[in-house]
């Protein structure tokens, strides 16, 4: 059976590959043409590999998906990509544990940050830092710019969905800065009705405070 020779037309457009010229044959007999890439790039390819469209460019296309391509963006090992995933997978997929706390109570991830890209140049601009865990500031609501902070994973169990807050602080935070017993303000709120207000601010009686008062104040005995 004769060999037929493939012959395309020079300045013939295959990709982003222009034919140039022909070019000698390859080592098994292929008819080769001498072609430019869109970036600037030469490069001899067998002809029958620029008619089946096996190739397209002289490699820079791969390249570049590459490069914008999520999966190879190269924080995949780090922190904030756990991060990420990890919001991602309990809001969005029902087969993930969380999913129950999250995605079912209509918490969800703004599209933007579906893309790992998006939500990384974020992180960086509101001051992320290996260690820190994301938090919503109203827990009620989803993951977005506008409800998202950073902040030390110690805090975080602060601020759930029924965390009581005192002037917009968490009042568990609160007790400790002012020394007082969460158990017992948490009782006053929960147990006696007590506004949160009146809860923090009514002075209470420490459970030794009659022994340093008849101490100070012996003839009173």
């Amino acid at each position: 059976m004769a060999n037929h020779k493939l012959v395309l037309q020079i300045g013939s457009v295959y990709g982003d590959l222009t034919i140039l010229d022909e070019a000698p044959k390859s080592p098994n007999g292929q008819t080769c043409y001498c072609c430019r890439c869109k970036c600037g790039v030469e490069k001899i390819i067998p002809a029958t590999h620029l008619t089946n469209r096996k190739v397209v460019s002289c490699g820079c296309r791969r390249r570049n998906q590459k490069t914008f391509n999520p999966r190879y963006h190269g924080h995949t090992q780090e922190p904030i990509y756990r991060i990420w995933s990890g919001m991602i997978q309990r809001c969005e997929n029902p087969k993930n544990p969380g999913y129950k706390e999250y995605g079912q109570r209509g918490i969800h991830v703004c599209q933007e940050w579906h893309r790992f890209m998006d939500f990384y140049s974020w992180a960086t601009d509101a001051g992320y830092r290996p260690g820190l865990s994301i938090e919503r500031v109203d827990v009620n609501r989803g993951y977005c710019p506008e409800n998202c902070t950073f902040i030390e994973p110690r805090f975080q169990c602060l601020n759930k969905q029924d965390t009581i807050f005192y002037h917009g602080k968490a009042l568990k935070l609160v007790c400790s800065k002012l020394n007082l017993p969460y158990s017992t303000v948490h009782s006053r709120i929960r147990k006696l009705g007590w506004n949160v207000e009146r809860a923090v601010e009514t002075p209470i009686k420490r459970k030794n405070a009659w022994r340093k008062e008849a101490t100070a104040y012996p003839s009173a005995w």
